[in-house]
């Protein structure tokens, strides 16, 4: 594969996407594998994708070119998990575009969301439903699969993998992220009003600070009464199992 850490593409920029379903680690991944120097990490989740910004979409766009060039970067790198319900359009429209699908064990995920939400059915269903149009898509040339539970046990392996794939060699400083701060949301022109919220706080500490593993937290986050749920969800013949095993998991 032709490396391009010294070569100036004279064509534009190539986006790389990372998406998914959210609360995945898909920050924590995107905030390292942006700090390569030759990558331009756009600072917001863009939803540029999202059928509400259909006509906003060119203008995000060549805005983020701009920002490479301004930076000497050959790759945009953009991060809205929600995207994946789009993977199909935009690689229609962008064929050479790359995609960064981000998973984590289902029950880790499903506590998280219900963490932020306190829904329990729209917890579970959102891990379904986006695992699933991310299964659909992990075979494709142009995307690439990370388990976040990789990430976090071997971050250097991960990132010298990724970056191989993009086109870039890996530098370990990237992973001294936490030592030069950044701003991860908080200037989203999408964020409702009255400025950011706890979760976008959170999410902001967590980019800025040294990646960690995080054991096993979902029953604390699951009320009782949502347990023999889950665990039916992730039993053998559960889809939540199904899933995981699709995605390459021994449960």
């Amino acid at each position: 594969m032709q490396n391009l850490d010294n070569f100036r593409v004279a064509r534009e920029p190539i986006f790389i996407h990372i998406l998914g379903c959210g609360h995945t680690g898909s920050s924590i991944f995107a905030r390292i594998l942006g700090e390569h120097p030759k990558i331009y990490f756009v600072p917001i989740e863009s939803g540029m994708f999202l059928a509400n910004r259909f006509f906003e979409e060119d203008s995000y766009r060549d805005k983020y070119i701009r920002e490479a060039k301004r930076c000497d970067a050959n790759f945009v790198l953009e991060k809205t998990p929600r995207h994946i319900w789009h993977h199909d359009y935009i690689r229609r429209k962008y064929p050479n575009t790359k995609f960064i699908i981000t998973t984590r064990d289902g029950r880790e995920v499903i506590g998280s969301l219900y963490e932020r939400y306190k829904d329990w059915g729209l917890a579970f269903s959102r891990y379904l439903d986006d695992s699933i149009m991310s299964l659909r898509q992990i075979k494709a040339p142009d995307t690439m699969l990370v388990k976040y539970e990789d990430f976090v046990s071997d971050p250097s392996a991960i990132l010298k993998r990724t970056y191989n794939w993009i086109g870039l060699s890996f530098d370990k400083t990237v992973l001294k992220y936490h030592e030069r701060p950044f701003d991860w949301n908080l200037t989203n022109p999408y964020i409702t009003e009255g400025g950011p919220t706890n979760h976008d706080l959170k999410r902001n500490l967590q980019v800025n600070s040294k990646l960690t593993y995080q054991p096993s937290k979902w029953r604390s986050c699951v009320p009782k009464e949502f347990h023999s749920e889950m665990e039916a969800l992730f039993s053998d013949k559960g889809d939540g199992s199904k899933i995981m095993k699709a995605f390459g998991y021994e449960i």
